[in-house]
């Protein structure tokens, strides 16, 4: 007998195990809990379900080869300018030797495969973690994404399917939808260089100074070093760092009981100008009254200057406590465009 549980022990076996009264554990247990992180991936793995992506799960570990390949050593929307891939030190496989530092090598890999069972149409999401070291001397860290690629059409099971295949700008309306339910709010998109992406269609999306998307087109040469036809479409979208803005249960918010006030609004801007930084600062001068402001017309040509463009927006004004006169609409339009004037050189259609 050296400790208090052998003495324990000794007494249980002389006195008898069978003749010892019989009590059930004391103590509470607590119920189990789904984390916010958890929440927010249920919802973006429902929200891509029903944009018609199919959910990907890819291995975690991939070829360090495979990431130079396809360009994806970093992930475009997280520590894009200074992470190290993590490789491991003794990989039980040179297939599975470097942690993802992305999700887009998984799904390209998803992709490869799927083509080589002649399947053409292929619209695929994760979500899941990726690992990097910050900077080359710095600690590992985890980051959670989500990711998607588009190739060819999401209707081509159907007996009657359209014939539009995904682009840039279907890409960059599931990045939105997704920014909006997961509260990352309206994002401005920008030109980017991102190495796995067409040098001339890709982007990404900002929300204030914070990089939380980026969508492009596969790089060319990319595609055809993998066999891929033109036009695959690729986004990352950086969920955790909207866990601080998510509602982690939506919260409904009834209509207004007052009828709002319907204008369109012709800008016409220069062509380098962002249709994203348009509606911002439409946003801004509406403030309150502003419920809605979308942008349904592009046009150039005739009355439009060489080098400018015109955005045509379809715009909400309405209070929440009494409903507007014409007069103050007309007013509240007016502030918005002083500020388009002063931002942008902004002139008017119509």
């Amino acid at each position: 007998l050296t400790i208090e549980p052998d003495l324990a022990e000794e007494i249980g076996r002389l006195y008898g195990y069978s003749a010892l009264p019989e009590t059930l554990p004391a103590g509470s247990a607590g119920s189990g809990q789904v984390s916010d992180l958890a929440r927010l991936a249920i919802r973006a793995r429902h929200l891509l379900m029903g944009a018609g992506l199919n959910e990907a799960v890819s291995h975690t570990l991939l070829p360090n080869a495979w990431l130079r390949r396809t360009r994806c050593e970093r992930s475009p929307v997280w520590r894009a300018d200074d992470a190290v891939a993590i490789v491991l030190r003794n990989p039980i496989s040179e297939e599975a030797d470097t942690l993802r530092p992305s999700l887009l090598p998984g799904l390209l890999a998803a992709v490869v495969r799927n083509r080589r069972f002649g399947i053409e149409d292929v619209w695929l999401h994760e979500c899941g973690w990726a690992h990097a070291f910050a900077g080359r001397h710095g600690a590992p860290e985890d980051r959670f994404l989500v990711a998607g690629l588009l190739l060819g059409s999401r209707w081509s099971e159907t007996w009657n399917p359209p014939r539009e295949r995904a682009d840039f700008f279907a890409g960059k309306g599931v990045v939105e939808q997704l920014a909006r339910e997961l509260g990352a709010g309206p994002l401005l998109f920008e030109r980017a260089t991102i190495p796995a992406f067409h040098p001339g269609r890709s982007a990404v999306g900002r929300f204030g100074d914070r990089v939380m998307a980026a969508v492009g087109e596969l790089h060319p040469e990319v595609a055809a070093d993998l066999d891929l036809p033109p036009g695959v479409i690729l986004f990352e979208f950086d969920a955790q760092a909207c866990l601080a803005r998510c509602q982690p249960v939506p919260r409904y918010r009834p209509p207004s009981r007052f009828p709002a006030v319907e204008r369109d609004l012709a800008v016409v801007v220069s062509r380098d100008t962002p249709a994203a930084a348009v509606e911002a600062t439409l946003r801004e001068a509406l403030a309150a009254w502003g419920r809605s402001v979308r942008l349904f017309d592009l046009y150039t040509g005739a009355g439009v200057p060489e080098g400018w463009v015109s955005l045509a927006y379809r715009i909400e004004i309405g209070a929440e406590d009494r409903t507007l006169t014409d007069a103050e609409a007309d007013a509240r339009l007016e502030a918005a465009r002083a500020a388009l004037r002063e931002r942008f050189d902004a002139r008017f259609r119509g």
